[in-house]
């Protein structure tokens, strides 16, 4: 994957010293560099990057005014002098804010988090649309030892993958069925079912406690994973 990116800033030597830098980042692809923002919209208009590496202060149209006219918004990390902006930066959501002068380490670290946040973006889109149960439908069957099975969706606490497999944990029993977590995950409705780590999907309504790193399903402590964190706890905040 390759993140197309142009630089604004009104600085010839800080663009002169950007390009060298951007040129040693494989994933990057720097397409234009400007002086001014007025340059950079016209170009921007025409032209959408995947990135801009934005300076704030520059006469005419600045930085922030600039963020404010692009649409659609690429990523964008800031670089300025003054780091009384950071606030308003980060109120704009920026991808990152740089200060002047810049590190090498201190620019891939910033692009390095872009290419990441680009790619999770990248693999979402490629998932396919996720197939729920009817809403109609409390129930699904699932294969284990050689017959079918019939599960309510209230009696499932969580689901575990296990190698091969997945285990089915219920209020009463514990079915285990050849299938990947993945496959549940897409077939279960969310709510009131959340994948929390890459080997657990939880059921809402046996969800007795969260904290930072772990879940507390009927009494048992299931890991919390970072990356589904944020899903669980925005679900949460809204009811």
């Amino acid at each position: 994957m390759i993140l197309s990116c142009v630089v604004v800033d009104d600085e010839p030597l800080a663009i002169e010293k950007m390009t060298g830098f951007l040129e040693q980042i494989n994933y990057l692809d720097l397409r234009a560099s400007f002086d001014n923002g007025m340059n950079a919209l016209s170009y921007l208009k025409k032209h959408p990057v995947d990135l801009v590496f934005l300076d704030i202060q520059m006469d005419e149209l600045d930085g922030l005014q600039l963020l404010g006219l692009l649409d659609p918004r690429p990523y964008v990390i800031m670089i300025t002098a003054y780091d009384q902006f950071a606030l308003k930066g980060f109120e704009l959501e920026v991808d990152d804010y740089l200060l002047k002068p810049v590190g090498f380490q201190r620019l891939l670290k910033a692009t390095d988090w872009v290419y990441h946040k680009a790619l999770v973006r990248q693999q979402k889109s490629l998932v396919p649309k996720p197939k729920h149960i009817d809403p109609m439908v409390d129930y699904f069957f699932v294969r284990s030892d050689y017959q079918l099975l019939k599960i309510r969706l209230e009696e499932i606490c969580y689901l575990e993958a296990k190698k091969e497999s997945v285990l089915i944990h219920c209020v009463k029993r514990t079915i285990k069925t050849i299938k990947t977590l993945k496959e549940f995950e897409l077939k279960l409705p969310s709510p009131p079912f959340f994948r929390i780590h890459k080997s657990f999907i939880i059921s809402f309504r046996f969800l007795q406690s969260v904290s930072n790193q772990e879940v507390n399903v009927r009494n048992k402590r299931l890991p919390l994973g970072n990356f589904y964190k944020k899903n669980l706890l925005q679900y949460m905040s809204e009811i």
